[in-house]
């Protein structure tokens, strides 16, 4: 009984562990578009998000990225990989063993040597439910069926492995068809995640699973608006998960109820516009999810949810104060708060919408992020990962707390417990808060998976670090755990690779 009691505390702070590490997993954003390589204002970028600020470096990668980006960055925001839709790339920009040959098919031989894939908002990464080392790219293939109609789908997934640096397993097939873009949001269980992709010119949404088994097919929804646009659309989740929204700027914009215990639509919507909108097709909700968002190419429109009687209205015009150049589209939340948004064309910015309260009317700030290199339509496609559990809900069965609200940034934390490398092979190094030993010395304990403590040691008085060797344990998961006079102090995962 006692073993299995230690078991389910550990396993508690392994998936406390995790999930804390996924609150710094879009710290960064990577793009630029190499169409002159060498040349002054071609190259790639990437944006991190720090406690301190948003910083921005330009990269030599040498990876083309013309629309579809998607990164993941680990616990302590490193960037981990990224792809452009065509290949998979760690943080230096080499491409991973058997990490080419993303999205295969005409639309790959025409364009992934020239420009990179063309979908924006077409790829994510995602950590995979109850695998550290493992990592998912869902991703969307494309083919045009004539000069000016493109298709999208497949709908397919890729697997990663942090571990060996490799692409285990790629474009798998979830779905064909013609579909639209995807959106991801958190499970009410906090640890699993709802995908949810619409298919191209009917009412129907397709939902899928991504739980620590893999990915499986949940249900398919008819919610009776059928959505046809002739430009690509645009979804998205609210940051608390409760709304979605389905945008085409020449139809309008589809809203429900979402249930995140039961991954079901409620309370279906339907805006139509008022007039067909101009190229665009970005949609975000406001931090308090009250109210919706879309772009067109020169103007930003809202919708008040909760009114008596929703109906557009326009928020601003560009050409109030126009700028040559400038357009709206694709709309990204970044870990700052601000809503971040990409041009049509090729600019060297991201705009941003910002908020003074959750309520408040969101101010434009043109030309927001400098990026010193071009930008070709690219922005990142996140789910909310500072979202976790559905408090009490059914499906809230996992002890996992939300560590911070829906929408509040990345903010300075006091440092735990950092264990690298890690994975490590016959030694690993601990580093901690330095308050922890500063008035004695503190014990550490490795306990497996099934709750047996299997090593044991003392780090001194003063000390912020210290190495312990791992010669004797399996290939394997293991926790640490650090204590004092009988008091947690910290605890954290450790995944030990075959040597």
């Amino acid at each position: 009984m006692k073993i299995r009691t230690i078991a389910a505390i550990a396993i508690s702070q392994c998936l406390c562990t995790i999930i804390s590490a996924q609150k710094l997993a879009d710290a960064n954003w990577v793009g630029g578009f190499e169409e002159y390589p060498h040349v002054a204002g071609y190259a790639n970028y990437i944006i991190r998000f720090q406690p301190s600020g948003v910083m921005v470096d330009t990269l030599d990668f040498g990876v083309k990225i013309e629309s579809t980006v998607a990164s993941i960055s680990d616990s302590s925001g490193q960037l981990l990989f990224f792809s452009n839709g065509c290949v998979l790339a760690d943080a230096n920009g080499q491409i991973l063993d058997n990490g080419e040959g993303i999205n295969p098919g005409p639309m790959h031989d025409w364009v992934c040597d020239k420009t990179g894939y063309i979908l924006q908002k077409g790829a994510m990464i995602l950590p995979m439910p109850g695998s550290p080392n493992l990592f998912y790219l869902l991703h969307l293939g494309a083919e045009y069926i004539k000069p000016t109609v493109l298709n999208l789908g497949p709908f397919y997934y890729t697997i990663i492995d942090e571990t060996s640096k490799s692409v285990v397993s790629k474009n798998n097939i979830l779905l064909n068809g013609k579909l639209e873009a995807f959106s991801v949001v958190r499970h009410g269980n906090g640890r699993d995640w709802w995908i949810l992709v619409p298919e191209w010119g009917t009412d129907k949404i397709q939902t899928f699973l991504f739980e620590a088994g893999g990915i499986s097919a949940h249900n398919v929804q008819a919610t009776s608006i059928s959505m046809n646009g002739k430009r690509l659309g645009a979804t998205t989740f609210s940051l608390d998960g409760s709304r979605y929204a389905r945008f085409h700027a020449d139809q309008g914009v589809f809203i429900a109820d979402f249930d995140r215990c039961s991954g079901l639509l409620e309370n279906f919507k339907f805006f139509p516009t008022p007039f067909p909108l101009l190229l665009g097709g970005g949609v975000a909700f406001s931090p308090n999810s009250q109210k919706i968002y879309a772009a067109s190419q020169s103007a930003f429109y809202e919708i008040d949810l909760v009114s008596t009687l929703p109906a557009w209205d326009t928020l601003f015009y560009l050409y109030d104060n126009y700028t040559w150049g400038t357009t709206l589209h694709q709309m990204q939340y970044g870990p700052d708060s601000k809503i971040y948004l990409n041009t049509h064309s090729r600019a060297d910015y991201l705009n941003a919408l910002t908020f003074s309260g959750t309520g408040a009317i969101p101010s434009f700030q043109f030309k927001s992020l400098p990026l010193r290199v071009k930008n070709a339509r690219s922005l990142p496609h996140f789910p909310n990962f500072r979202l976790f559990d559905l408090p009490n809900s059914p499906c809230d069965t996992l002890g996992i707390n939300t560590p911070v609200s829906a929408s509040e940034p990345i903010e300075k934390e006091p440092m735990g417990l950092t264990l690298y490398p890690n994975p490590a092979t016959n030694q690993v190094s601990l580093a901690f808060d330095p308050s922890w030993t500063s008035s004695g010395e503190v014990q550490y304990q490795i306990f497996n998976a099934f709750g047996s403590r299997l090593r044991t040691g003392e780090v001194p008085k003063g000390a912020d670090s210290q190495q312990v060797g791992l010669n004797g344990l399996p290939s394997g998961v293991y926790f640490f755990q650090v204590t004092q006079m009988g008091k947690t102090l910290g605890t954290a995962t450790l995944v030990i690779s075959q040597r």
